[in-house]
């Protein structure tokens, strides 16, 4: 039987906002382990491509598969697996159809889908963990010729839903996670058991070439951030604030450099310290984390080495934008958000001089 695997990388990533197929994934990144995933159990991966074509191609470059080029990707996904159909070879069976930020999925899930798979029954195989259906389905050959000569309504799912189907339950969560948004890329990386922060930002501070003057303030912000969840007894994860606050500054001679650092962060498979990053510049809502509430306030009160009350904060700033009152009222936002956040911990200004 010959089973082959269509993975969808064509597309825009415009909820990640960072390229889904190249995000790091446990020491490769999410195609080539989609692709490894598929390749293992003997199936012939065909890969589409779209959105940055080129870059997707050199990073597989030597791997064996087939590639689809999908011209019309910004139209959707479905254009997506209409390409990936047209590559399926002649003598193909079954195939799986794989979006490639899928990559919790395991070699011995599919494989249990195969040896399942009846030639001569017409029913797709939806794998389901927990009652809930995820990916990939594995589609009997003969239903691509109806999927190439669908209009597109709803997508696969339009033309697929009303055929015959099984559901198979597997001992695999990994079949309900993707790579949809920062916080999915996270929760995935959990699953498999790889760190979403740095376990030395240290040296990663380092290797990034952070001017020294930005390094040093990233430690006392990280300092006191960790001396006020201490005294406070404020519960958070001690390592990723830490890194989060010895990082926060790492694109700061950049414009958005909050935006631009959590977007190096990401790139470098860290979403948890990229999302701490990217909002450390926003006065924090209040049902955010305590690590985004005590990333904000040390940042705020930290300056030059030295921890400054907001008070003495507030006066600067008028005295800096006078005349400018839209300045000085974004700056006496910033600090009144500062001062409540000192109140939510238990702090007042006066207890700074213990930190």
């Amino acid at each position: 039987m010959t089973v082959q695997a269509i993975i969808l990388a064509a597309g825009l990533s415009s909820r990640m906002t960072e390229f889904k197929p190249l995000l790091p994934v446990g020491g490769t990144t999410a195609i080539r382990r989609t692709i490894d995933c598929a390749a293992t159990c003997g199936t012939a991966p065909i890969v589409v491509t779209g959105h940055r074509a080129d870059e997707l191609t050199r990073a597989i470059v030597g791997v064996n598969v087939t590639i689809a080029h999908n011209d019309e990707f910004r139209t959707g996904m479905f254009s997506s697996v209409q390409t990936g159909l047209r590559a399926l070879s002649g003598d193909c069976d079954a195939f799986f159809l794989l979006p490639a930020d899928c990559c919790a999925v395991s070699p011995n899930m599919l494989q249990t889908l195969i040896s399942r798979y009846v030639p001569s029954d017409d029913a797709i195989l939806y794998p389901t963990h927990a009652g809930r259906r995820g990916h990939p389905p594995l589609i009997p050959a003969k239903y691509a010729d109806g999927l190439l000569k669908h209009d597109g309504s709803d997508g696969a799912r339009g033309y697929l839903h009303p055929q015959p189907s099984r559901d198979i339950p597997v001992d695999d969560a990994g079949i309900l996670l993707d790579m949809d948004t920062p916080d999915d890329y996270a929760k995935l990386l959990r699953y498999l058991g790889f760190p979403t922060f740095p376990a030395d930002a240290e040296t990663l501070l380092s290797a990034l070439g952070t001017a020294p003057d930005i390094a040093e303030h990233g430690r006392h912000v990280a300092a006191t951030a960790l001396k006020i969840a201490e005294t406070c007894a404020v519960d958070v994860n001690r390592e990723l604030l830490r890194a989060a606050a010895l990082l926060h500054d790492i694109e700061r001679a950049r414009d958005e450099h909050a935006a631009v650092g959590a977007a190096t962060l990401m790139r470098l498979g860290y979403p948890d310290c990229a999302k701490l990053v990217a909002r450390h510049m926003d006065a924090p809502d209040y049902d955010a984390s305590n690590e985004e509430k005590l990333l904000y306030l040390a940042d705020k009160l930290c300056r030059r080495g030295e921890i400054v009350p907001p008070s003495v904060q507030t006066a600067r700033m008028r005295e800096k934008f006078a005349g400018d009152e839209d300045a000085i009222a974004a700056a006496e936002r910033k600090m009144s958000r500062a001062v409540e956040l000192l109140c939510e911990f238990g702090l007042t200004e006066s207890d700074l001089s213990n930190l």
